[in-house]
């Protein structure tokens, strides 16, 4: 329900400026660029998610802060994992200030995403 009111309030907010996103594909994944603070990236456009998430290899590069542990619902089942929060996350000209990111591992999906021309942003 969450992840709906945001997508609806993001899109409002997007529709009523005008902008465009452009959005790529690789390997079937829709990528969204955004920024986190300051640093340009590419985030998996799930429609499905309650929230954002970011690899836990990004933490530390992106200067983001641990605030504790959440629980998260993947694969039909709760899992208690960490939460970090950025200064800012920006998509398009929109800047959200102090965004809360569940931390997973992400490494085999971004391992294939890496490998159709994009750049490992942890290295």
């Amino acid at each position: 329900m969450k992840l709906r009111l945001f997508v609806l309030a993001l899109l409002a907010v997007c529709a009523s400026a005008q902008e465009t996103v452009k959005v790529s594909v690789a390997n079937n994944v829709a990528l969204v660029p955004v920024r986190i603070n300051g640093r340009s990236l590419l985030f998996v456009l799930d429609t499905g998610s309650e929230g954002s998430a970011i690899d836990t290899a990004l933490v530390t590069p992106l200067g983001l802060k641990n605030v504790g542990d959440v629980q998260i619902l993947r694969n039909y089942r709760t899992q208690e994992t960490s939460a970090a929060e950025a200064e800012s996350l920006g998509i398009g000209k929109h800047i959200f200030e102090r965004p809360l990111l569940t931390v997973v591992n992400a490494e085999a999906p971004s391992r294939c995403t890496w490998s159709q021309g994009g750049r490992n942003p942890a290295q």
